[in-house]
């Protein structure tokens, strides 16, 4: 078993406090996002998650959200920080959410959001497509076939 890092401690106890979390968020999810989704609503969800071979991995924190409307869609914010500059980032991400679609008896969109606050300026990759290296025309060929996804970054080294 790891001993935390004080700065997961401290991320993980500030945004156990919705309130606090809702202020955050509106602060990082676009304007469309807001006007759509009801953050107020707010909700933590649970993040263990479970693999195949059975070895527990922890994303940092799971919320959930319903729209303005009242229908019952949700949207699942999936929120990760990181004090370096971690090249596994968008694979990491990858798998939280693969195992996260896994586990939904029905699809629920789930946007991911990283807290950077490293010493080093962000430098990484937003999009996991980009991490292949394709030709144009591997491009125009695979591209259908691979997965891709970016996130939402909030970068306090800026």
């Amino acid at each position: 078993m790891s001993v935390p890092h004080p700065h997961d401690v401290f991320v993980r106890d500030f945004l156990a406090d919705l309130d606090q979390a809702r202020d955050f968020f509106r602060l990082l999810l676009p304007p469309a996002f807001q006007a759509a989704f009801d953050l107020d609503a707010l909700r933590a969800e649970p993040t263990s998650l479970i693999d195949e071979t059975l070895n527990e991995l922890q994303s940092d924190l799971l919320f959930s959200l319903t729209t303005h409307a009242g229908e019952p869609r949700q949207l699942y914010l999936l929120f990760e920080h990181k004090s370096y500059l971690d090249a596994g980032l968008l694979t990491q991400l990858l798998g939280y959410l693969g195992r996260l679609y896994g586990k939904q008896p029905h699809r629920t969109p789930i946007l991911p959001l990283v807290l950077y606050h490293g010493a080093a300026p962000f430098t990484l990759a937003r999009r996991f497509g980009d991490e292949f290296a394709l030709t144009a025309e591997q491009q125009a060929l695979l591209r259908p076939y691979l997965p891709d996804f970016t996130y939402l970054l909030y970068d306090l080294s800026d």
